[in-house]
């Protein structure tokens, strides 16, 4: 059994995992600077830009190129650096430098990690930095409550005819904003998932095919969404959330505790994110022996259906069998025969990237119809997978008492994101969501 620990840095003349010169980058990518809401303004409209650390000052492009490196060459399993902030900032600038159009949901779903003490901001915050319409007709108004805000904001788009903010919902368990539709994404918490529509990494989707959205709203809370029931949730996986990673990490990647941790400290939280994940897909390959036993409805082997809907359908098709084995013998999965290859240990990097923007925060549900789907933590047997007219991708709603419709957000269900299951002729029922 291979347990790959850290890839080799010594070719590009790096130091080893490990190394005092890994823990100083760490300490300044882990501080919570990274995480503030109006840095992004602040750096993405400066032309030139310097970092002051201490009595160090280090230019903005050679931070971010370090990030970028990092990133690239698959080195951050090695460093233990959490580079998501720095990336998605060095993105932002990037556009910005270009004077390239940059929407606000977009900005949002990129920023989806930055804190403002003031949760407001989160959306005033970024009001520079749009080229679209929506830099000169918001205004902020302290007046109104974050919950006004993220309202009005999440209405402005549903108006214009996409349902896209319906992917953002997020976490319900997580939601710190009281009086929140749950149509609406609560912008002040950081998500655990990557959204399926994620602008420049998002996967192919189009459930509803090319439908145009029928909406609209009781008030200002109830909206009322026209689409229809496919299938019913019958039974749900664990969650793909690192239990200790979340309830730790605080002191886990802490700037002193990275400061202090010493190579073999590497080594083990390395060994703990393959150990758990891998003890996660073995248990969601449960899902498999009905597959294999009922078949499924596109008469794809129940193996194949499996690495698809784990990567939710965004990896190669012709290369995911051997991508699945290379992942498998540098991360505890299975028993290599041989000495692993340099080119695997890419290949599952790869596919571990495609792995975890799927997954992590998500967890394996089936339907009663016997499809397989990746849904959001608070997916629940009873609950519906519906498509609604104007939407990408499937949604997971649940019928409350009342008759209404309470939103957990997007799914992806194999076999039916490319509209497969949509038929606009009974496409009509209503949904009112609260």
């Amino acid at each position: 059994m291979t347990i790959l620990i850290a890839p080799r840095v010594v070719p590009a003349q790096l130091p080893a995992a490990g190394h005092k010169q890994w823990k100083g980058l760490e300490f300044i990518y882990w501080r919570c600077w990274w995480n503030q809401a109006w840095i992004v303004q602040e750096i993405s409209l400066a032309r030139k830009a310097v970092f002051m650390c201490g009595e160090t000052n280090l230019d903005a492009h050679d931070l971010f190129a370090a990030a970028s490196f990092l990133h690239e060459h698959k080195l951050t399993n090695a460093t233990m650096i959490d580079l998501t902030s720095a990336i998605n900032l060095a993105e932002v600038r990037q556009a910005c430098l270009e004077n390239r159009k940059l929407d606000l949901f977009t900005l949002l779903i990129s920023t989806r990690m930055y804190r403002a003490s003031d949760k407001r901001d989160r959306i005033y915050s970024l009001l520079g930095l749009c080229t679209d319409e929506d830099a000169s007709t918001i205004i902020p108004d302290y007046a109104m409550s974050a919950a006004e805000v993220y309202t009005n904001f999440a209405r402005r788009l549903l108006n214009r005819g996409t349902l896209d903010v319906l992917t953002a919902v997020g976490d319900f368990r997580r939601r710190c904003i009281p009086d929140l539709p749950s149509w609406v994404p609560d912008w002040s918490i950081s998500s655990r998932t990557q959204e399926f529509l994620l602008p420049g990494k998002e996967i192919s989707a189009a459930a509803s095919k090319d439908s145009e959205a029928k909406l609209n709203f009781s008030g200002n809370l109830i909206l009322h969404a026209a689409g229809l029931v496919f299938d019913t949730v019958v039974d749900t996986g664990l969650p793909f959330v690192f239990p200790y990673i979340d309830m730790q990490v605080a002191y886990i990647f802490s700037p002193m505790e990275t400061m202090n941790r010493a190579p073999f400290q590497h080594a083990i939280l390395n060994w703990f994110v393959s150990y758990w994940t891998a003890i996660r897909l073995d248990e969601w390959k449960g899902f498999l022996s009905r597959l294999k036993t009922f078949g499924y409805p596109t008469g794809e082997e129940a193996s194949h259906i499996y690495l698809r809907t784990i990567t939710a359908d965004s990896y190669p098709v012709a290369d995911l069998e051997s991508a699945y084995s290379a992942y498998c013998k540098t991360n505890m999965l299975s028993k290599p025969d041989r000495e692993v290859k340099v080119e695997e240990i890419q290949e599952s990097a790869t596919f571990r990237t495609h792995l975890d923007r799927a997954c992590h925060g998500r967890r394996m549900f089936l339907t009663s119809r016997g499809y397989l789907g990746l849904g959001p933590l608070m997916t629940e047997r009873g609950a519906k997978v519906v498509l609604l007219t104007g939407g990408k991708t499937p949604y997971i709603l649940r019928k409350e008492k009342s008759g209404e419709y309470t939103s957990r957000g997007e799914c992806y269900v194999h076999g039916i994101m490319r509209g497969e299951a949509w038929d606009e002729s009974i496409a009509n029922e209503e949904f009112r969501i609260i």
